[in-house]
């Protein structure tokens, strides 16, 4: 019994220490198995952390993208990939394009291209619904001196007199972005696209302006009407009254001058002139721009100064040709524009000597009557066709402002003041025709706006002078 005791105790004993034995091996196993799935694991979260730090899309091939950038001028699609822009040399325009005509293209998704503007370096695509974001085109005009025109300045000119200095800068912007389909982070950095184009009118010459237009620009033209109402100056009908004149043609531009290429006239202004006729040449850049020399002067007859006037002191010979005032670019010495005019098919010298009746100055000057200037000589006024006796029933006549039809549509308000290097009175502007109302009346001009009226006056008319200057047709 004692034994039997003792056995079995020793027995469970030993079973005991095996259960130990086998507990601790399972739990050494169990340490192992949570090792190694931890360690799979942490390779698991590092690929994960690689996917969350991959590289951003990119927009790439920036120059090509930028050249889409452009204007629509005339209904013509201009930029640099349209090859009708240049990246680098000036791009010239008429100088009579105002800003308000380069209609600005807005920047759009369609002007990048999913494969030449983007660049994944982890491979990820591009996003197909709105693989581009694009803003707002953004675009200003500078000088040439790197200021800015102003907005207000919209509806101005680039040439013609503008003063701008030349060539200008448009600078066109916008920004994008891009997007991959799967990628994190699938958006790029923000990236501007921007072109500047080189623009400046043609450099030519625009217009012509007379020196009454500079000295008196508020006394340019006059309208009237069929009932021959004499208008406020610079105001009233521009287009020509039948009977009573006035107004302005297409070749006449208010505050200008007359066009380099007329619409109208077959032939340039001027083409009449008086010793002490000025005018101005109106280039396409600023005034400065250019020096100025007499090309061709037959008889030596015409002078320019370097703000492009030009002088007339006598008339030219008839039958040499035309008289060339030719403007050359600072800039560019090889490039030069030249301005040819003729002005002999009516040339009238002022003789300085008073006013007198019509009697007295036929008989005393310009070698007799048919030495003096005839209506169309002077003036485009329907009256230059009427008569005898005419009448004019208490309506006012007046010139037309335009090219090839008389002094004073040519030069405007003449007398000393507008033009002082002449021999023209200081404030008169009565001057005889040879032309008769009657037996006993001749038309006289009135330099100031080109009307005409029977001299002495009419009796119970107190429109009209008795008396007039004189000035010689040579």
């Amino acid at each position: 019994m004692y034994n039997k005791f003792k056995f079995e105790t020793c027995l469970s004993n030993y079973l005991n220490l095996v259960n130990f034995s086998n507990k601790l091996n399972c739990l050494l196993l169990l340490m192992l198995c949570f090792l190694t799935i931890s360690q799979k694991s942490q390779a698991i979260l590092a690929n994960t952390v690689n996917t969350i730090i991959g590289s951003k899309p990119k927009i790439v091939n920036i120059e090509a993208a930028s050249n889409k950038h452009g204007f629509i001028l005339n209904g013509v699609f201009y930029s640099s990939s349209s090859h009708n822009l240049n990246d680098t040399d000036i791009n010239e325009f008429d100088g009579l394009t105002k800003f308000s005509d380069f209609i600005i293209k807005n920047y759009t998704e369609n002007d990048l291209d999913n494969s030449s503007n983007y660049d994944d370096s982890d491979g990820d695509n591009i996003r197909n619904n709105k693989p581009f974001i694009v803003e707002q085109t953004v675009y200003n005009w500078f000088d040439n001196n790197g200021e800015k025109i102003p907005d207000s300045d919209i509806g101005n000119i680039i040439g013609c007199g503008s003063n701008y200095a030349m060539p200008l800068s448009l600078t066109l912007k916008t920004s994008v972005k891009t997007y991959s389909e799967f990628g994190n982070p699938n958006e790029s950095e923000s990236v501007e696209i921007t072109k500047i184009y080189k623009i400046a009118p043609t450099g030519d010459v625009c217009y012509l302006k007379p020196n009454s237009t500079k000295v008196l620009p508020l006394n340019q033209w006059r309208g009237s009407d069929a009932q021959g109402t004499m208008y406020p100056w610079n105001t009233g009908p521009i287009k020509p009254d039948p009977e009573s004149g006035g107004g302005y043609n297409e070749d006449f531009i208010v505050d200008k001058g007359f066009r380099a290429r007329p619409i109208v006239s077959d032939k340039p202004f001027p083409t009449t002139g008086f010793p002490g006729a000025e005018f101005q040449l109106i280039m396409n850049y600023s005034q400065d721009s250019y020096t100025y020399n007499v090309a061709v002067n037959p008889g030596n007859v015409a002078t320019v100064d370097q703000t492009g006037n030009v002088l007339l002191k006598a008339k030219p010979p008839e039958g040499n040709g035309d008289i060339v005032i030719r403007a050359t670019l600072k800039s560019s010495p090889n490039k030069h524009f030249d301005y040819k005019f003729n002005p002999t098919s009516v040339w009238i010298e002022p003789q300085n000597v008073g006013s007198y009746d019509w009697r007295t100055a036929f008989n005393r000057f310009c070698g007799g009557i048919d030495g003096f200037p005839s209506r169309k000589d002077y003036s485009n006024s329907p009256v230059v066709n009427v008569g005898p006796n005419w009448q004019r029933h208490g309506k006012w006549n007046f010139s037309t402002r335009a090219i090839n039809q008389g002094l004073y549509p040519e030069w405007g308000y003449i007398n000393r003041r507008t033009y002082p290097n002449s021999k023209w009175e200081w404030d008169e502007t009565t001057y005889f025709t040879k032309d008769p109302n009657s037996d006993t009346q001749y038309f006289i001009i009135y330099l100031h706006d080109g009307g005409l009226l029977p001299s002495p006056r009419t009796p119970g008319d107190f429109a009209g002078n008795d008396f007039a200057f004189i000035a010689c047709r040579k």
